[in-house]
């Protein structure tokens, strides 16, 4: 299944970091002054060929951003502006439905998400999450990462 192992600790920078399916899933606390947020990262061990701008967008506000690329699925279109100068490559790299799917699940549960040719990246909704919140992005980023290795 898709699943994390090898936990490690990092105290002195409040992480969380584990081998997934394509590369390294990290869970961190970064405090601004005034406001404190948890970030999920999930890196690919390679990086994908081309590079792609894939951020996630409030629910509404789609129309206020150029959309390079349209994947057709009217469920994921609304939740992500998707650029790239490699438009068919793109869109296959997202019509496996998992692929989709798994980055649907971290738009409902995200405050602010990137997908680049490095790995995809998101803040948790919450400021301070729960246990079953952190389980629950560090289930997301086992998916995705699954979904991005075959």
């Amino acid at each position: 299944g898709a699943e994390a192992s090898g936990a490690a600790f990092e105290p002195q920078r409040m992480r969380v970091s584990a081998q997934v399916a394509s590369g390294e899933a990290s869970v961190w606390r970064d405090v601004l002054p005034g406001r404190a947020r948890t970030l999920v990262s999930v890196r690919f061990a390679r990086p994908l060929p081309y590079p792609l701008f894939v951020r996630r967008v409030l629910s509404g506000f789609s129309d206020l951003f150029e959309q390079d690329v349209a994947i057709g699925d009217p469920m994921f279109d609304p939740y992500y502006v998707v650029q790239s100068a490699q438009p068919g490559w793109v869109r296959e790299l997202l019509s496996p439905p998992a692929r989709r799917a798994a980055m649907l699940r971290i738009a409902a549960a995200s405050e602010w998400a990137l997908l680049s040719e490095r790995g995809m990246y998101w803040t948790l909704a919450r400021p301070t999450p729960t246990a079953a919140e952190l389980s629950a992005h560090v289930a997301h980023a086992a998916e995705l990462a699954a979904a991005f290795a075959g």
